[in-house]
């Protein structure tokens, strides 16, 4: 009796292949998390340096102080009165919310980073010209980043760690 060979995969092939793929998931799925973690915080980080940066130039081009006001995780746009020296909510800007992805740890507690028309900034606590916020990921405290506003230009930069 001669037995025909069929076309395809056997029962034992199949199931192989679907324990190597699992093996290989979960090696590599933790690393994926991990760096889908470190993505949003990043993002976070970034969102909240180029609203600092356009709060400087909305105060050089309208020639009135423009601030980003810190709260419990979210930050806001606000711009200064002259007519009766309140701050407002920026037209158009809503407030932003970070605390899924990331912390500030330092400074810490409520603050205010104000630019003015002549491009320099102040940091509100302390009234120094320059600022250093530390912002950590919410999903992993090892990582970290630092966001600088320097007084006397106003500019705004990002780097790694704290």
């Amino acid at each position: 009796m001669c037995l025909e060979r069929k076309e395809g995969f056997s029962l034992v092939e199949l199931l192989i292949v679907i324990a190597l793929v699992a093996v290989i998931m979960a090696i590599g799925a933790p690393a994926l998390v991990k760096q889908i973690s470190h993505t949003k915080f990043k993002r976070a980080v970034m969102e909240i340096a180029v609203e600092l940066n356009a709060s400087r130039l909305k105060a050089i081009a309208e020639g009135r102080p423009v601030r980003i006001s810190f709260t419990s995780g979210t930050f806001n746009m606000e711009f200064l009165n002259p007519a009766d020296d309140t701050w407002y909510d920026y037209p158009g800007r809503a407030e932003q919310d970070f605390s899924g992805s990331a912390s500030i740890t330092s400074p810490g507690g409520n603050f205010t980073v104000s630019h003015y028309a002549n491009g320099t900034a102040r940091f509100s606590s302390t009234n120094d010209p320059s600022v250093s916020i530390c912002v950590a990921n919410a999903s992993d405290g090892s990582d970290s980043m630092s966001i600088s506003v320097t007084g006397t230009t106003g500019m705004v930069s990002v780097d790694t760690g704290c």
